[in-house]
């Protein structure tokens, strides 16, 4: 299946989970590592939709919260690195 050049990615979840830290599942210092701060959170958006663009979305797993697909992309970031990402 592919993904909607529209799919809606929420901010909140780029500002307020992706580049916060965490105890566990934490992904800020990963994406803090390949340039990406709550100050550019618009780059890791529209580097998330570059990346899954007319890529295959594979269905991962099922719970109680629905269906999970993901996409395994590689990009270069604000600083320059490539980074291989499970999206």
């Amino acid at each position: 299946m592919k993904l909607s050049a529209d799919s809606v990615i929420a901010s909140d979840k780029i500002r307020r989970y992706l580049l916060v830290p965490r105890r566990a599942n934490d992904k800020s210092k990963f994406l803090a590592a390949a340039g990406y701060t709550r100050e550019n959170w618009e780059k890791l958006e529209q580097d998330i939709r570059s990346a899954v663009a007319d890529k295959e979305a594979v269905e991962s797993r099922s719970d109680e919260h629905g269906t999970f697909y993901e996409v395994r992309t590689n990009w270069q970031t604000p600083n320059g690195r490539n980074i291989s990402v499970v999206t």
